[in-house]
């Protein structure tokens, strides 16, 4: 449900349309900006949660690492404090200086995709090594048996 929630929400967003002036076309590329970094915030999120909740990982960020043994609380706290933070930057960067806001979100939106990206190989790590760990096991309790 959620993942069909994102592209809808994105498409509404995208297609509010106004008079356009250059000032509405700054709010509107700060705005993109802000959807491409929800998007990316996303990606993170589902990637941090299946590699802890699937694969056993933990969790990096020193501030976020506390609240491990409570997954849901530490991705919704994960996932406020991103919020919190691209309203500050929007509110106090964006309305001065719309386009080195759009230009700050798009570089947020890049370190999320790359921390997504790492989960995701790490979870794929994981899986293959206990695969392989699996496989030696059981062939080692073959050669016992004999």
């Amino acid at each position: 449900m959620s993942s069909l929630l994102v592209p809808i929400l994105c498409s509404t967003i995208m297609n509010i349309s106004g008079p356009s002036t250059p000032a509405v076309k700054e709010s509107s590329a700060l705005r993109r900006a802000t959807v491409v970094y929800a998007i990316a915030g996303s990606l993170d999120v589902a990637s941090t949660a299946a590699f802890l909740l699937r694969s056993g990982g933990h969790e990096g960020n020193p501030l976020l690492a506390p609240l491990q043994k409570k997954p849901v609380l530490m991705l919704a706290t994960g996932v406020a404090t991103s919020a919190a933070s691209v309203w500050a930057w929007n509110r106090f960067v964006g309305r001065k200086h719309p386009k080195l806001a759009a230009v700050g979100l798009y570089a947020a939106s890049a370190a999320h995709v790359f921390l997504a990206t790492n989960n995701y190989k790490k979870h794929r790590d994981r899986i293959q090594a206990k695969e392989v760990w699996e496989q030696q096991a059981a062939t080692f309790s073959l050669v016992r048996r004999w």
